[in-house]
């Protein structure tokens, strides 16, 4: 029997309160879904006055929502808290059945993975206070023993941290070294060093962007569409966070002025809806367009 709206709304409700990471594809995986209904349920939540986070391309709905707070306040655990009972129940040497099936509920409810620990916790705020002092002061840091996933390795990192990204977990920084920008996650820095010496790249420091389309990049190119309904909408429904730039010129036409770090994203977009979308700015992004159709067509 399939679900009712009504239905897979709860549903979606309850997996976006759990302490679990769903981007749009798990939600898609997990509800039978698609695209476009997953960005249309959010939007509905958004205007029903539900608090709806993007982070990274997790969403979650926040517990502030207004129709979250008293129940919130009734039975929701913080992380710490729920850490706290999973370290109590584990402590027993013989545990019952019930014991177990309380770990289990908790594991399903909060994904204690991703949940830092006491001591890792004070460490990040730590860093993340010397971090920002140095960004203030303008003082050159080294991360002391900085474990790289890329690389596999564990080393020391003298740096000029300049900029705090995604939600103030890691820093952009312009390593000396290597005369690169870089961006460090805060949290697989063992200790952070901050040193006497002043900025001396100060020119040099790029900082790192992500767009709409969610493509990444250090320099930002202005655009400027004009869009027709159809186009409207489904810019809306696919990209959230282009609402905010977009203004109705016409019953029948909306402006979208924006700034994107790639051609593809939009392009890719634009390519879609032709019929729907006028590129008023910028000639960049026409030559792109132009381009990958006659790509398209000597094939």
């Amino acid at each position: 029997m399939a679900l009712s709206k009504l239905e897979r709304q709860l549903q979606m409700i309850i997996l976006l309160t759990q302490n679990k990471n769903y981007d749009v594809n798990a939600l898609v995986e997990q509800l039978g879904m698609s695209w476009r209904s997953i960005y249309r349920y959010l939007e509905e939540f958004r205007n029903l006055g539900f608090v709806v986070e993007c982070k990274h391309g997790i969403y979650r709905l926040d517990k502030s929502s207004p129709y979250f707070n008293k129940i919130t306040e009734l039975i929701h655990f913080t992380e710490n808290e729920a850490m706290t009972l999973k370290k109590i129940l584990e402590s027993h040497s013989h545990p019952s059945p019930e014991i177990n099936y309380l770990l289990r509920k908790l594991s399903r409810i909060y994904d204690f993975e991703v949940i830092p620990s006491q001591e890792s916790d004070e460490r990040f705020s730590k860093n993340y206070k010397a971090l920002y002092s140095a960004i203030k002061e303008g003082r050159q840091v080294v991360l002391h023993n900085y474990s790289s996933a890329h690389s596999r390795t564990t080393s020391n990192r003298k740096v000029e941290p300049f900029a705090l990204l995604a939600g103030n977990t890691e820093i952009r920084c312009f390593e000396l070294e290597s005369g690169m920008n870089k961006t460090f996650k805060i949290s697989r820095i063992e200790n952070v060093e901050v040193l006497d010496s002043v900025w001396e790249f100060r020119t040099l420091h790029r900082n790192v962007y992500t767009d709409a389309f969610h493509f990444s990049g250090t320099e930002l190119i202005p655009i400027r569409l004009r869009l027709k309904r159809l186009a409207c909408h489904l810019l809306r429904e696919e990209y959230l966070v282009s609402s905010n730039e977009i203004e109705q010129e016409s019953e029948e036409t909306w402006i979208y002025s924006t700034h994107v770090c790639s051609y593809i994203g939009v392009g890719r977009f634009v390519m879609g809806l032709l019929n729907e979308i006028e590129i008023i700015e910028d000639a960049g992004l026409k030559n792109y367009i132009q381009k990958q159709i006659e790509i398209y067509n000597n094939k």
